[in-house]
């Protein structure tokens, strides 16, 4: 029988830290949260879910258009 061990850690991150901690877990949430969305859309409309491969894919290609967006925004 084998056991686990437990360690706490607690960390006290910089101002600068905590505001790049919250944009990753911000942007770790929304990729997450668009996933589970996109599955369930696919599902709904042609009763099977996409496999991993296809979803990294299609995020892939949503993040490069959003960029090319936000380029063309700030050009103006």
């Amino acid at each position: 029988m084998s056991s686990y061990r437990r360690y706490n850690y607690r960390a006290y991150p910089t101002q600068g830290q905590r505001e790049a901690l919250s944009c990753l877990y911000g942007a770790c949430r929304y990729a997450y949260n668009w996933t589970l969305d996109q599955r369930e859309l696919m599902r709904r409309r042609h009763g099977r879910m996409q496999s991993c491969t296809q979803l990294s894919n299609m995020f892939v290609c949503v993040q490069l258009v959003v960029a090319g967006l936000v380029t063309m925004i700030f050009r103006v």
